[in-house]
């Protein structure tokens, strides 16, 4: 037998995470005991369930929302929200005109952008960006000026916000061709001067990005 009390969810937290299990009149079911929702957008009430319920207002003892359809949210946990993150697309753009024109075919997030999102409370910032740019020829200097533009963003990004990954999206060694060679040679160049994040570390062409605090 339920004896279990209703209470009014309206001071649910944007920090609680709810996942919906059932649809309005459907049933449900529940490991051990756990708090459920009924309702929909802002009006809700809650109940703590064992085992099997129904998605009605029968069950949970009240309708939250007459004549809209509601829904059943099972409670995933509550606390502080730690990481709110971003993805600045812009410079991977332009694939099939590398290594392309600046402000035509891609661009980067201005330095900015960094304060705007930092503001709007993310943490967590990734930026995708194209290698073949960056590194032009193989196992040679990077491009001065691509360098330049990343470098200008990733810089007062890891200054405001916890972390910057710089996600490179070239998923192979390079775009030239390796003739008469049994494996292309790892595109690897040391950096210095804290010009990319993390300073005087290698990067290695076999990793997808590259994240720093």
């Amino acid at each position: 037998t339920d004896t279990t009390t209703l209470k009014p969810a309206a001071t649910s937290t944007t920090s609680s995470v709810w996942l919906t299990i059932a649809k309005d009149s459907a049933a449900f079911t529940v490991c051990g005991t756990r708090t459920v929702r009924y309702g929909a957008g802002s009006t809700w009430v809650e109940k703590s369930v064992c085992g099997s319920g129904q998605c009605t207002s029968t069950f949970f003892g009240k309708d939250p929302a007459a004549g809209v359809a509601k829904v059943c949210q099972l409670l995933q946990g509550t606390g502080t929200l730690l990481w709110r993150g971003v993805s600045l697309a812009g410079a991977e753009f332009g694939e099939g005109s590398l290594p392309g024109t600046y402000g035509s075919n891609y661009i980067y997030p201005s330095a900015d952008s960094a304060t705007y999102y930092k503001n709007k409370g993310m943490y967590l910032v990734r930026l995708p960006f194209r290698w073949e740019r960056l590194q032009p020829t193989l196992n040679q200097v990077f491009d001065a000026n691509e360098l330049s533009r990343l470098s200008g963003f990733s810089t007062p990004c890891r200054r405001l916000a916890r972390r910057c990954c710089l996600f490179r999206t070239t998923m192979r060694a390079t775009t030239a061709t390796c003739s008469g060679r049994a494996r292309c040679p790892t595109a690897r160049t040391p950096i210095s001067g804290g010009a990319w994040p993390p300073s005087s570390r290698a990067i290695p062409a076999s990793s997808s990005g590259c994240c720093t605090s």
